[in-house]
């Protein structure tokens, strides 16, 4: 058995194929060009850089969501003033402009990893360009994926995976997804959850299967099994899809005793609420509205918010849409913010505090949200994420309840989660954000693969805070969800109500699997197991007692 983080839940069989290194063209460090040649090189590698700019807008124009941001944006750094530079100076050095641009990628990659962070993502999107680049000057194909048209049972492995190839990715062919690299909240993991091919990512010891192997891949426990049983394998494989088309079918989630729990969506925009409506979304637990305006280079516009916010809400008129103010600053750096660099920006000027430096844009986007409420004819919800202070949740009501907003914050720092019993009654709602909540309780970067084990939402310090603050909104009547990725776990779901949660929010793909394993266990039954999970230690003696009472899969 191989052992990594599933960040995309369900499971898989098939024959491994592992992503192609020999299509990579590699710099040949002892190549050069005559004094002469160099004028002719760098035009050559503007025209590459200009073309895969190009081929990437049109490939961001024909898809929709979060992956169309992710390769726009990777269109952009084609045309980056410091990789531009930095590639010219190595052509005028007299390097060939194929070897200096993959010289360059792997200088800006190793840069951006060592920085770590959701910055490190951005690095195998550098080794992606320069190589697209590379080999547009060179004349060779584009490196990608192998062609898989002709198979149905394919297990895909490979270091990383970039966003670019993430995209081209087809379920009906691919049956998992196995990395080495990667964490759970990279840009390439939440375009492969949004696909739903189970996925593991972290896997040190993925090098000892090979293309050829054939192997059961169960994401929902983060493991891989390589000598499977093939007829068992299918079969397991076969009656989690059935269990996953029955839920879609069932209608709202409920226990087994008829206990509702509702089930919500994490969207990016409109198009991912239609998604959700058809996948039976109950409402919007998290509209990601930073994402509308990564691209742009003046800031957000006004009529784009007002009419996202809008044609989201219509598709759940009776339903709960939580709309989460602007999570710039981090990873998630815009021009026309100017924020100033930091060395740990994780810990730095992100969420709600960019209103610090820039409470116009803060303003702003409530009036905005208040604009398309007043459109609507209904009330709409705002909850502000990296809310660490009482002072902090106390302004930020005031200023919702000022546009006639309802107010709920995110629940994702240690400071919030422990004194929930302060912060909650001042809210209508909250929402407890794993993805963050684990990064800071435990003290670990959540996307550096090396520290997967710290980061798994099964640690039980991070369970034991959500069970407080769900006692906490019992007590004092406030709605809670769970709308990090921890979520879409459908065993960790069953925990979740076993220790309060009645909301839970998750990419819609997610939703039927849930729905079907909350629907065959009462009340009682998750109250039991999720008080035996908290018995244990660590997070594989958890998944295990949870595997006891909540079934394999």
């Amino acid at each position: 058995m191989l052992y990594g983080t599933p960040v995309v839940p369900g499971l898989g069989y098939g024959e491994v194929v592992w992503l192609d290194d020999a299509s990579v063209p590699e710099a040949d460090a002892g190549a050069r060009v005559d004094p002469d040649q160099i004028p002719d090189e760098i035009q050559r590698f503007e025209e590459a850089a200009k073309a895969v700019a190009e081929r990437l807008r049109a490939k961001s124009v024909a898809i929709v969501g979060y992956a169309s941001d992710i390769l726009f944006a990777t269109a952009a750094l084609a045309e980056d003033p410091a990789l531009r530079d930095d590639i010219i100076g190595r052509i005028q050095e007299g390097r060939p402009a194929a070897a200096a641009t993959l010289k360059s990628g792997e200088f800006f990659a190793s840069q951006l990893a060592a920085r770590g962070g959701k910055v490190a993502d951005r690095a195998a999107e550098i080794r992606d360009l320069t190589t697209q680049i590379a080999a547009e000057l060179r004349g060779n194909r584009t490196p990608g994926l192998p062609d898989l048209s002709e198979t149905t049972e394919v297990v895909l492995c490979g270091r990383d995976l970039s966003p670019a190839l993430a995209v081209g990715l087809d379920p009906q062919h691919v049956s998992a997804l196995l990395l080495t690299d990667g964490g759970p909240t990279s840009h390439t993991s939440i375009i492969i959850r949004q696909l739903g091919i189970p996925s593991i990512v972290g896997i040190r010891d993925l090098h000892e299967i090979h293309t050829g192997d054939t192997v059961f891949v169960d994401a929902l426990q983060g493991c891989v099994d390589t000598e499977p049983d093939p007829e068992v394998s299918r079969e397991r494989v076969a009656d989690y899809l059935h269990s996953e088309v029955r839920a879609t079918a069932n209608g709202s989630g409920q226990l087994a005793d008829g206990v509702p729990v509702r089930l919500l969506a994490n969207i990016q925009g409109p198009i991912g609420a239609r998604r959700a409506s058809e996948r039976g979304a109950e409402g919007i637990g998290l509209l990601r509205t930073e994402l509308t305006f990564i691209g742009s280079v003046t800031g957000p516009d006004w009529d784009i918010q007002v009419r996202n916010y809008t044609e989201v809400a219509r598709l759940f008129p009776d339903s709960p849409v939580q709309i989460r103010t602007l999570d710039l600053g981090s990873d998630k750096q815009v021009p026309w913010l100017r924020l100033s660099a930091e060395a740990n920006p994780a810990l730095g000027v992100r969420g709600l505090r960019v209103s610090g430096p820039r409470p116009d844009l803060f303003q702003q986007q409530l009036d905005a949200v208040a604009a398309a409420a007043e459109q609507l004819g209904r009330e709409l919800a705002v909850m502000a994420p990296m809310v660490t202070t009482f002072a902090e949740a106390d302004w930020f009501v005031a200023e919702a309840h000022s546009r006639g907003l309802h107010a709920g914050v995110m629940i994702e720092t240690p400071a919030a989660a422990i004194r929930a019993h302060a912060i909650l009654p001042l809210l209508d709602f909250a929402s407890i954000g794993t993805n963050d909540l684990t990064q800071y309780v435990m003290a670990a970067d959540r996307t550096n693969p090396a520290l997967a084990t710290y980061t798994d939402p099964w640690n039980l310090p991070v369970l034991d805070l959500i069970q407080s603050v769900a006692a906490a909104a019992e007590h004092f009547e406030v709605p809670v969800s769970v709308c990090g990725e921890a979520a879409a776990d459908p065993r960790l779901a069953c925990v979740f109500v076993g220790i309060g949660i009645r909301a839970l929010s998750m990419a819609s793909v997610s939703l039927a699997p849930v729905h079907a394993k909350l629907a065959q266990y009462t009340l009682a039954e998750c109250e039991a197991g999720a008080a035996a999970v908290l018995a244990t230690n660590t997070p594989q003696q958890a998944r295990w007692v949870a595997a006891q009472h909540f079934g394999l899969h």
